[in-house]
C-alpha cells in the first residue's frame, strides 16, 4: 500500500512539473512576442506589403508563399548532414570586386569606375580571340593627381550603323555595330512593330560598338535603332533600321587557322586614367585585341569617398531569429527538394575568375552562387520559378562565352 501510494505520488508530481513547464513556456512567449513575430506572415506584411503584392501577381508562385508560411524558408534550420552536401569551394583567390566587363573583342576599351570602389590595384583579365585568359595588374593613381575629363557639351554622333552578323546555331543572334565620335556606351532598342525590347546593359565605353541581340524568332523582320550615351549622360539615337533573321551571314573578318599565335603571343596592355568628378575614367589599349574584365583589389585608393553606412542604418531587431541567408537560399530548398535530380548548376561555389554575375542573379555577400541565383524564392513569370524565360537565356546571363 505504501509503495503504491509513493508511485502515485511520483506520477502526480511528474505531471505537475510538466504542467508548470507548459505554463512557463506560454508565459515566456506571451511576454516575448518579438521572438516569434518574425515568423508570422502578418508581421512580415507590415513592412514588405508592396513586394509581396507585386510577387503575388506573377504566374508561378512558390507553395509556401501562397500558403503564407514564411517560416518554411525564413525560419528553416540548417541541415546537419554533411554540410548539406554543399561544401564551400576551397579555392585560394585574391579578394577582387569585379566592376565591369565586355564581350566585345576590340583593341580599345574604356570604363567609368566608381571612385569609392576602386582599390590601389585594378585587375584586368583579358580574353583574346583565341579564348585564352591572362591577367595583368594596373596601379591606380589618386584622383587628386588626375586631370578632369573634357566636356564638349554635345551628344555623341553615331555613324555607320549596320548589321554585322546573323547567326543561327544553338542560339539565334544578331550583332549590330556602329561608331561614335566620343566615348559612349552602347544599347539597341528593337522589336517587330515597335522598339520596346532592349539589349542588355553595358559598362564598356568606346568609339567602336558591337551589341548582340538574343530572344529573336527565325524568319522574321525586326526594326531597330542604336543608342549611345556619353560620359555626361547625353544620349543620341540612330534612325530606325531593319534586319531579318531569315538567312545567316557575317561581315566580320574570319580568322584563318593558325593566323593568331595566341598560344605564343601575350597581350600587351597600356592604360591611362582621367577623373570625372568622384569617378575614374580608365582607358585601355590592347595588342592584339581582346575582351576585358575589370576588377578592383587592394586597400581603398580614396578612403574619403567611402560611405560608412551610418546614415542608412536600420535596426534588424524585427528579424531576430530568422535563418541566415545561406540557409534560406540553399538549405531550405534542399529540405523539401531532396535528391533533386534535375539540378544542373552547382551551388555554394564562387563564379569563375573574371565572370561578372548580373545583379538580377542574387548571390551571397561573398559572391557564392545559391539556388536563389537562378530561381526566385517567392514567385516568377517563368516555370520552375526561373529568373529567365528559358534555359538558354538563363545561362548566357553569366556564361557570355556561350553566345
Amino acid at each position: 500500500m505504501s509503495s503504491g501510494f509513493l508511485r502515485n505520488h511520483q506520477i502526480f508530481s511528474t505531471l505537475g512539473i510538466l504542467w508548470m513547464a507548459q505554463v512557463l513556456i506560454l508565459l515566456i512567449f506571451s511576454f516575448c512576442p518579438c521572438a516569434v513575430q518574425a515568423y508570422d506572415f502578418q508581421a512580415c506584411i507590415g513592412c514588405h506589403a508592396i513586394e509581396l503584392d507585386e510577387a503575388s501577381d506573377r504566374f508561378f508562385l512558390h507553395v509556401p508563399f501562397v500558403q503564407r508560411q514564411c517560416a518554411e524558408c525564413h525560419a528553416a534550420q540548417p541541415l546537419t548532414l554533411p554540410p548539406s552536401k554543399l561544401p564551400v569551394q576551397k579555392i585560394k583567390r585574391n579578394k577582387i570586386q569585379w566592376l565591369g566587363d565586355t564581350a566585345v573583342v576590340e583593341a580599345n576599351h574604356a570604363f567609368l569606375l566608381p571612385g569609392e570602389k576602386v582599390g590601389s590595384v585594378l585587375v584586368a583579365e583579358l580574353q583574346g580571340a583565341d579564348g585564352r585568359l591572362s591577367r595583368q595588374d594596373i596601379d591606380v593613381p589618386l584622383l587628386a593627381e588626375l586631370t578632369e575629363v573634357q566636356d564638349f557639351d554635345r551628344p555623341p554622333v553615331l555613324t555607320n550603323v549596320r548589321v554585322l552578323k546573323v547567326q543561327r546555331g544553338v542560339f539565334l543572334s544578331v550583332t549590330i555595330g556602329w561608331q561614335t565620335d566620343t566615348l559612349a556606351d552602347a544599347l539597341v532598342r528593337y522589336g517587330g512593330n515597335d522598339l520596346l525590347q532592349t539589349s542588355g546593359p553595358s559598362k564598356r565605353l568606346g568609339l567602336e560598338h558591337q551589341v548582340v541581340l538574343f530572344n529573336l524568332q527565325p524568319d522574321k523582320t525586326y526594326r531597330y535603332t542604336a543608342v549611345s550615351r556619353d560620359l555626361f549622360g547625353r544620349s543620341h539615337s540612330s534612325e530606325a533600321l531593319t534586319f531579318s533573321t531569315s538567312a545567316p551571314f557575317s561581315t566580320l573578318p574570319q580568322e584563318e587557322p593558325g593566323s593568331l599565335s595566341g598560344s605564343e603571343s601575350e597581350i600587351v596592355l597600356s592604360s591611362s586614367f582621367q577623373r570625372l568628378g568622384p569617378d575614374y575614367l580608365l582607358e585601355l589599349t590592347l595588342d592584339p585585341s581582346a575582351s576585358v574584365f575589370i576588377g578592383s583589389s587592394g586597400e581603398p585608393r580614396n578612403p574619403e569617398l567611402i560611405d560608412d553606412g551610418t546614415a542608412d542604418f536600420e535596426s534588424e531587431e524585427s528579424h531576430d531569429g530568422l535563418s541566415s541567408e545561406i540557409v534560406v537560399s540553399m538549405d531550405a530548398c534542399h529540405s523539401c527538394h531532396k535528391g533533386q535530380s534535375t539540378a544542373t548548376h552547382p551551388v555554394n561555389v564562387y563564379p569563375k575568375a573574371g565572370m561578372v554575375i548580373p545583379p538580377e542573379y542574387p548571390t551571397l555577400p561573398d559572391g557564392r552562387i545559391t539556388c536563389n541565383s537562378c530561381h526566385s524564392l517567392h514567385s516568377s513569370d517563368y516555370e520552375y520559378l526561373s529568373r529567365k524565360e528559358g534555359k538558354r537565356e538563363l545561362c548566357v546571363g553569366c556564361h557570355k562565352d556561350m553566345m
